[in-house]
């Protein structure tokens, strides 16, 4: 029953907020039609679907005055807070795996093959060392002397222009002569000086010999400039041996006849 009084009082409260809020009755005519509320309460002998209306108008309930001895009731609020619900924490972070943001580099060793330079050993041969002209050519053989009239002797050999010889004969190109070294001629064997037409090399015979030629010629003349067992050949007899444009012949040979 305390129930049913409690509802009823909480209908009547929100029935005249309701009219307040809208402004409120304000003449004779308004209030006559004051709205009706309709409660429905929950009849404590009925069945679980019966309901008891109750309907008050509000001019003909007058305001229930509480008596000095009345019970207080005391309106419990409605606990319409939800039970705490305990929520399990999901860990949806997995564990961070340990990352090296700074890994150490692998140590490369770079190993460069030896190059094996092998130098080139290049051997240079020496260059003969040509005899010059001044020198003084030796007999090859010893069975002849400067002096004497056998042997065979190496020298240089060259050509000239001819004219009259120290002998005393003119020369002319054309003839196969050879003028002997100043050495061989002043020094040759017999001469004692003087008159050089009676020197006993005049007109002596002499073969030569360069590279497989050979020429006969009559020595007939002197060399100031030969060396002593060079002999200077007329152009005629010098082409004999080799051409004039070779000019000067190293390694002849030539011996008395």
């Amino acid at each position: 029953m305390l129930s049913t009084h409690i509802l009823t009082i909480l209908a009547l409260l929100a029935t005249s907020a309701s009219a307040l809020s809208m402004g409120g009755p304000s003449g004779p005519h308004q209030r006559r039609h004051a709205h009706k509320a309709v409660v429905g309460v929950r009849s404590p002998h009925g069945s679980e679907g019966a309901r008891t209306h109750l309907v008050a108008k509000r001019d003909v309930l007058p305001p229930r005055k509480r008596g000095i001895n009345a019970r207080r009731v005391e309106i419990k609020p409605k606990n319409t807070s939800a039970l705490p619900t305990s929520s399990t924490p999901s860990t949806t972070s997995a564990d961070p795996t340990p990352t090296d943001s700074d890994p150490d580099p692998e140590p490369t060793t770079t190993s460069a093959k030896p190059t094996k330079t092998r130098a080139a050993t290049t051997s240079t041969p020496d260059k003969p060392t040509k005899t010059s002209s001044t020198a003084e050519e030796t007999p090859t053989d010893d069975g002849g002397s400067s002096s004497g009239g056998s042997g065979q002797y190496s020298g240089d050999a060259t050509f000239y222009g001819t004219g009259l010889g120290a002998c005393g004969f003119p020369n002319k190109d054309t003839d196969f002569i050879a003028a002997a070294s100043k050495l061989l001629f002043d020094g040759f064997e017999g001469y004692t000086g003087g008159n050089p037409n009676n020197n006993p090399i005049c007109n002596k015979k002499v073969k030569a010999f360069y590279q497989g030629k050979s020429v006969t010629v009559t020595i007939t003349d002197r060399c100031e400039a030969c060396s002593k067992f060079a002999l200077d050949f007329s152009p005629s007899a010098f082409s004999q041996l080799a051409d004039q444009s070779i000019g000067r012949l190293h390694g002849m040979t030539w011996s008395f006849i």
